[in-house]
């Protein structure tokens, strides 16, 4: 007998910002329940609290009862590339009942600890803010704090480090900081993931953080257009051409570093549904092993009609009909792809993170 369950809770730490040093054990956006703060207990403690056990329950009793079905693009399309929805059978599930039932002697440390606290970035894009966000000295001061405190009391045993579902990893001054200082000799079991626009992701930095080259597992790049209009309407003040020529970059580090995972972002939404076939075109240029399409969510920075202007997956829209027919294509049906379910009409006003 097989039985479907999540495995994201019992591998996911996220530290995230509103307010500073709440945890959660997936996407805030996707389960929208705290294990509580690191300033009030320590990581490990929550990550083995009555809390998070309960978290764990719900995804392994098939209730997901903690879960935003609407906004999971992974309860949608349990089989999607990189999907932590998994069918487990009776042995597998006793082993996962015991990390709920004793944490403390059967939950392993996270796999994934996310980086979604510092929203520094050198882009306002409509989609996620309204400014370009860079933080004080003061609030890098509490983050260098922060993440210390996060990655001392699992150092016997860390996974990877998912810098940044939150900003970008060039950009943000603490994020780099963090990357270029010796958190390598520090924490030599740490790997890494890099989310990033890829627009300050230039050669000079690449070789900067040189000594993390072999542990890197995955760049992720968010790309939201697949023309020079959509592009830079969507990832303002970004140019085309600047990241033609970074992709052109990273898609070389793709060839000599083949351990390394591409994967693409693309917000769908009005103004880019129609470049979604030429972004395909685009990602397989430059070996990108996952493509993937969400549906735009309203972070706080849309009012209501204005959602409804830019939110193509919803039937009311003027272009619905046609986007949802475009999606027929055989293109979106290659292994690469990954699609959002497009037919859930929720509209939903979230706090900004990147949902991965």
């Amino acid at each position: 007998m097989t039985t479907k369950i999540c495995t994201k809770p019992f591998e996911w730490l996220e530290v995230f910002n509103q307010p500073e040093g709440e945890l959660y054990l997936c996407c805030s956006g996707w389960l929208p329940k705290s294990i509580g703060n690191i300033h009030n207990h320590d990581a490990k403690t929550l990550w083995h609290s009555a809390v998070a056990s309960d978290i764990r329950q719900s995804v392994i009793d098939g209730s997901f009862r903690y879960c935003s079905a609407e906004f999971c693009p992974y309860l949608a399309e349990p089989n999607a590339p990189e999907s932590p929805i998994k069918y487990v059978d009776d042995i597998q599930l006793a082993e996962y009942q015991l990390a709920v039932n004793q944490p403390e002697l059967f939950m392993s440390a996270p796999k994934t600890i996310n980086c979604a606290y510092d929203r520094s970035c050198n882009l306002a894009c409509p989609s996620c803010r309204d400014e370009v966000m860079q933080a004080s000295s003061h609030e890098r001061q509490a983050y260098d704090a922060l993440i210390g405190r996060v990655l001392d009391v699992f150092a016997d045993d860390l996974g990877t480090l998912y810098v940044t579902g939150s900003g970008d990893p060039f950009a943000s001054r603490h994020y780099w900081q963090l990357l270029t200082s010796d958190i390598v000799s520090r924490y030599p079991k740490l790997s890494y993931r890099l989310h990033t626009n890829a627009i300050l992701f230039t050669e000079t930095r690449w070789q900067k953080i040189a000594s993390l080259h072999p542990k890197i597992e995955l760049i992720e790049v968010s790309i939201d257009g697949g023309t020079a209009s959509s592009y830079e309407q969507n990832r303002y003040p970004a140019k085309w051409a600047v990241l033609l020529e970074r992709m052109a970059f990273v898609a070389r580090i793709r060839r000599q570093l083949p351990h390394i995972v591409l994967k693409i972002n693309c917000v769908v939404q009005a103004n880019n549904w129609r470049d979604m076939k030429a972004l395909v075109a685009l990602a397989k240029s430059w070996g990108v092993d996952i493509l993937k399409f969400s549906k735009i969510n309203n972070w706080g920075t849309y009012s209501p009609a204005e959602y409804q202007r830019v939110c193509v997956h919803q039937t009311d829209h003027p272009d619905n009909a046609a986007f949802m027919a475009m999606l027929g294509d055989p293109v979106f049906s290659q292994p690469m792809i990954m699609l959002d379910d497009f037919t859930t009409n929720a509209q939903p006003q979230l706090i900004a993170t990147d949902c991965v």
